[in-house]
């Protein structure tokens, strides 16, 4: 997962790897943890341990590193000021900032994954519709209607998904055609 100066991976023998800048501890995951997914964020690191904790190490500014106790998370994504997770029951979670709404996912559905990005975030139902919310500057919290997802990646200024045929569809900024993926396509 490469985060805004760092970067972080579990290695096959279930550790985290950091690298990069360090600032606030961004990159020193806590030893031992279990953590079977990892999500550098801004300023700040999230994973889910083996027994399904959120965790998160690094700047806790905005309450961003301190995610709600007494949940089971199957995903985790660090963003900028926040940070959301999908819980074992499918429900999105968001803590930190709420600027903007970035961190009120909507409740009446149930999602499979999520991604926190600069002042929005996006997630990917049960039917894999992807739903945004938070600020929709350039249209990056306006999803295209009648597209499923199996993946989504919500950053800055854009939101970025892999279609159920492999296809890249992205909405927000095209600044520097970055919301303009290549013809070469499916993705996986």
């Amino acid at each position: 997962s490469a985060g805004f100066s760092h970067t972080c991976g579990v290695t096959i023998d279930a550790t985290v790897a950091c690298w990069g800048d360090n600032d606030g501890g961004r990159a020193t995951a806590p030893p031992d943890s279990g953590i079977t997914q990892v999500s550098a964020g801004y300023f700040h690191t999230c994973g889910v341990t083996d027994d399904a904790r959120a965790v998160c190490w690094g700047d806790n500014g905005f309450g961003r590193a301190t995610p709600p106790a007494g949940l089971d998370f199957e995903t985790v994504s660090a963003g900028w000021r926040h940070t959301c997770g999908v819980t074992t029951e499918g429900v999105a979670i968001c803590w930190g900032s709420n600027d903007y709404g970035r961190a009120s996912p909507p409740r009446d559905a149930a999602f499979a994954a999520v991604s926190a990005g600069y002042n929005h975030s996006c997630g990917i139902t049960a039917d894999r519709r992807a739903v945004c919310w938070g600020s929709n500057d350039y249209g990056r919290a306006s999803p295209p209607d009648g597209v499923r997802f199996t993946e989504l990646s919500a950053s800055r200024f854009r939101t970025c998904g892999i279609t159920l045929d492999g296809g890249v569809v992205c909405w927000g900024s095209d600044g520097d055609g970055a919301a303009s993926p290549p013809d070469k396509q499916p993705f996986t």
